[in-house]
């Protein structure tokens, strides 16, 4: 099997206490992966036509509610020619009315909604 390799990570900035999320950011840091702060509008395309937009979190990250951890995670559309996959993380009713409010584009052949 071959290894995966990672060239870096998608975060949105939220701190958090969780186990698991402190042990991947300690197993990025160990591994010299970078994490980037992922914001509405950034892009990533490779060589073979995939291209990530990244949809959510736009802005400063949402700090009053009980949820904001789900509320700010990272919300990307992947395009594959005319194949899409909507990933939207823990994001919750909240993301979901502010993305639907500004029109955002979230037709996908396949997507999920934790809600």
């Amino acid at each position: 099997m071959r290894a995966l390799r990672v060239d870096a990570i998608a975060d949105s900035g939220q701190r958090y206490g969780g186990r698991a999320f402190n042990d991947g950011l300690r197993e990025a840091a160990e591994h010299h992966v970078p994490i980037r702060i992922a914001r509405c509008g950034d892009r990533l395309s490779t060589d073979d036509g995939v291209v990530l937009s990244v949809l959510s979190p736009c802005g400063t990250l949402l700090a009053d509610g009980k949820n904001d951890v789900n509320e700010n995670s990272v919300v990307v559309m992947l395009h594959y020619a005319a194949f899409r996959i909507l990933f939207t993380g823990d994001a919750g009713f909240e993301t979901e009315q502010r993305l639907l409010r500004e029109r955002t584009d979230l037709r996908a052949d396949v997507s999920r909604f934790t809600v």
